[in-house]
Parts: C-alpha cells; sequence; structure tokens
C-alpha cells in the first residue's frame, strides 16, 4: 500500500463503500456537518451506469426511521410493502407438521410496521440521489486500497489518489 502522496486531498470522512450503509451515513454526516463538512465515498460500483438489481431488502422500523430523518423515506415510501406478519419455522411448506420458532404478528401500538420490503433499485437511486444532492459528499469510483495512520488517517485509492483526513 502506497499512502505517501505529496499533497493529499483533505476530507473530513472517507467511507469505504457506497452500498446502503454508506450511502445513508454520508448524507447524515452530511447533514450533521452542515456546509462545512467533507465526506469521499469510495466505491467502484459508482462508475457503473444504471442499477438492474432484481433484489429487494427488508429494511426494518430503525432503520426505515434513518431513512425518514435524512428525508429520503417519501421516495422510497411509494414502493415500500409493510410487513404486518412474520413466521419463522424451520420446515417446508408441504410439511405436515409445521413448528413455529417465532412469530410477529400485527404492528406494534404506535401502528408503525416492523419492517417494509423495498427493492433494492429503488433504495439505492433514493440514496444516491440524496448523496449527490447535499453539499460536501464527493462520490468516487475509486476503490480503497489501503490506509495508513500517523497524526491522521490516509486513504489510498484504487488509481493511486490520496484522502487525508484533518490532524
Amino acid at each position: 500500500m502506497n499512502v505517501g502522496q505529496d499533497r493529499p486531498q483533505t476530507r473530513d470522512v472517507v467511507i469505504a463503500g457506497g452500498g446502503f450503509a454508506g450511502l445513508a451515513l454520508a448524507v447524515a454526516l452530511s447533514q450533521a456537518f452542515g456546509s462545512g463538512g467533507r465526506i469521499a465515498v469510495l466505491d467502484p460500483a459508482f462508475a457503473r451506469k444504471g442499477f438492474g438489481d432484481p433484489n429487494s431488502s427488508a429494511i426494518a422500523a430503525g432503520p426505515r426511521r434513518l431513512l425518514e430523518a435524512i428525508g429520503v423515506w417519501d421516495e422510497i415510501a411509494r414502493s415500500a410493502a409493510p410487513v404486518s406478519r412474520m413466521v419463522i419455522t424451520d420446515s417446508r411448506l408441504d410439511d405436515v407438521l409445521r413448528p413455529v420458532w417465532l412469530e410477529f404478528d400485527g404492528t406494534p401500538n404506535d401502528g408503525e410496521a416492523f419492517a417494509h420490503i423495498v427493492p433494492n433499485d429503488v433504495l439505492r437511486r433514493a440514496l444516491l440521489g440524496a448523496a449527490e444532492a447535499v453539499s460536501g459528499v464527493s462520490l468516487s469510483s475509486d476503490g480503497y486500497a489501503g490506509h495508513s495512520v500517523a497524526s491522521r488517517l490516509r486513504v489510498a485509492t484504487s488509481d493511486g489518489a490520496c484522502l487525508s483526513t484533518k490532524g
């Protein structure tokens, strides 16, 4: 790992990975910093155009509230299906006996569903749009290539650039 570039670009935060968690973290930190924060998100997937993920994810109530707090849930909600019942068993659908190990039925007292099923493309598009819209976030298609820590964190990217945090 070579992180010894003469003039690294200074950032407050460097996030390795632009998936759901990395993008949500970048948006939340940007909002917390206000206009003065500088956040870099590194992910080679940013170079790919389009999405094309046919899968969906279950978003529990706590993470859903985070998505609401950072301002992306309204865009996601149109495509989200609330989960009001879940049965966990160790059997097949055609088994005569199906012992239930855990069951959630209905919604908690506050009426909030305990989870939502959201298409991954919808979730990614909303988080990526929010990250691009907030100030101070730079999205880089460079990958994380290593780091060193002395008086500050220095991160090497896959193209040989160096990012540094404040000392």
